[in-house]
Parts: C-alpha cells; structure tokens; sequence
C-alpha cells in the first residue's frame, strides 16, 4: 500500500503469517489448524463453530531512502465466527455410474452411448 508517513513517500505491506482455526462441535473436543486452507471432518451430527484469527507481519519502506524494515510485533484480527450445521455423518454416496452422455432421451433398446 503506497502512503505518506512523516510526509514522505513509504510503501506498507502486510502478509499473513499465521493460521489459527478453530473447530468446535458441541460435546465433542475442539479442533485446531495452522494451514492456511485446513481440512475438518465432523464426528457427529449438530452444531460446528469455526473461528480463525490471522496474524500479519507488517513491513514498511520509505520510497529511495530504506530497504523493507518489519514492525513487531504482527497484527492479530479475528475473523467473524461462523456455524455451520452438519446433518449426517455419513460421507456422501459415490456415483457407481457415470451419468449418461446423450443428446436425446434414453428409450428401450436404444444404440445411443451410456444408455
């Protein structure tokens, strides 16, 4: 991000640094992650909490005169906490077929591919 600080030309940067998600289902233990893009999979049917706060390191230069100089200690925000309802357990059906590929209904004895 390009700004004014002191009245001079500086440039600010902030990355994430740090994941912290949490999972939590009522009655059942709380879950945590570090990935940027975990994986949770639910152990019972009702109510999941997700909470994730995300640390930024934060950088700033000023335009010619420095070289990227890092702010301690990060920047912690929280995200708004979501919940979700999980109805079953049971893992989705796969598809034992593929589905049918025509351009026109299937009817008996049909020549037509995948009917």
């Amino acid at each position: 991000m390009k700004t004014k600080l002191l009245g001079l030309a500086a440039q600010v940067r902030f990355k994430p640094a740090k994941y912290k998600w949490t999972f939590a289902a009522v009655g059942a233990t709380t879950k945590t992650s570090a990935l940027p893009k975990p994986t949770y999979i639910p152990g019972r049917v009702g109510d999941v909490r997700v909470l994730l706060a995300v640390s930024y390191s934060v950088e700033y230069l000023f335009d010619g005169l420095t070289s990227w100089s890092v702010v301690k200690p990060d920047l912690v925000t929280n995200a708004n906490q979501v919940t979700f309802n999980v109805g079953s357990v049971d893992p989705p059906k796969s598809i034992k077929e593929p589905p049918k590929l025509v351009n026109s209904p299937c009817l008996n004895g049909s020549s037509a591919w995948r009917c």
